[in-house]
């Protein structure tokens, strides 16, 4: 009787794969099948063996499963076209995976993820899970005929820093599809979130001391911040500090206004950066001189 055997016995798409196995014709030629696609071919040993050392690699195949259950059985079999020869057989349990492209992210940041060994033709909800597993919804992710699929999701602004895992969530099911989520660092916002461009004098010789600075929202979320400007004396002592709100909407630019009005006349260096509402740092620091 025929057996074969592999190692791994369960994987993704893209896992190689190792067979060995016994009872086959002797110097016989035979397929590898991998729920009907073709794996590899061999020639069985002088003892109806597997040679050592044949592998293949999982193909990208649908999942099986009615629910697109994590570990979908699918038959690895050693094939052959001539009549009474033996034939063998061993289950690989195919699980879905999913990548995405960065090791860590920013809030409002874009990212690339691939998955394999879902369902065919089908809609997943991809979500970002917390430690304790709450699922942010982050994007949507179609698949093809191979059970595959692409997508480019949003880090959500909301999300405060921390350890989350890309998965997916099937829309009849409600819950996790991965074994092993990968795991996505959130960092919160990117110190380039926000990028300043020269300020502008709009004062008047009655009015003296007010500017405009132009910050350009680079990420995909709306932004709220706060800038605040650190007023310097000459002798590079802080005197005060005052803010100026601005929103702006993603990937778009608007200006703050700051008025410096209220100081005595003479000559400053002035500071600035921006935070959110909550505190995190959008934009780095820059100077400028002002004369009031």
């Amino acid at each position: 009787m025929a057996t074969v055997t592999i190692a791994p016995r369960s994987g993704y798409a893209g896992t190689t794969v190792t067979v060995s196995g016994s009872g086959l014709a002797k110097g016989k030629k035979y397929e590898l099948d991998f729920n009907g696609h073709k794996v590899g071919a061999f020639g069985a040993t002088a003892r109806g063996t597997v040679p050592t050392g044949v592998t293949f690699v999982v193909p990208e195949t649908p999942t099986s499963g009615a629910k697109g259950e994590m570990g979908t059985k699918l038959p690895v079999a050693v094939v052959t076209k001539a009549v009474k020869e033996a034939n063998a057989e061993a289950p690989f349990e195919l699980q879905a995976s999913i990548k995405v492209d960065v090791m860590t992210a920013y809030l409002g940041q874009r990212v690339n993820a691939a998955a394999t060994g879902l369902l065919p033709n089908d809609t997943y909800q991809l979500v970002m899970l917390s430690t304790v597993f709450h699922a942010f919804p982050a994007g949507i992710l179609e698949t093809d005929a191979n059970g595959s699929g692409t997508t480019v999701f949003v880090i959500p602004g909301y999300l405060g820093p921390g350890m989350y895992r890309v998965d997916l969530m099937h829309k009849r099911d409600g819950y996790p599809t991965m074994q092993v989520p990968p795991p996505l660092p959130v960092i919160g916002y990117s110190p380039d979130a926000l990028v300043a461009s020269a300020p502008t004098s709009v004062g008047s010789p009655n009015h003296p001391g007010v500017v405009t600075i132009p910050f350009k929202n680079t990420t995909t979320t709306m932004l709220m911040p706060m800038v605040y400007a650190i007023i310097y004396s000459n002798k590079n002592q802080p005197l005060q500090i005052t803010s100026s709100a601005v929103s702006l909407q993603p990937e778009s630019t608007s200006e703050a206004l700051i008025s410096f009005a209220h100081l005595p006349k003479g000559n400053y260096t002035i500071t600035v950066f921006a935070t959110t509402t909550s505190g995190f740092i959008v934009s780095k620091m820059f100077s400028f001189p002002l004369t009031v």
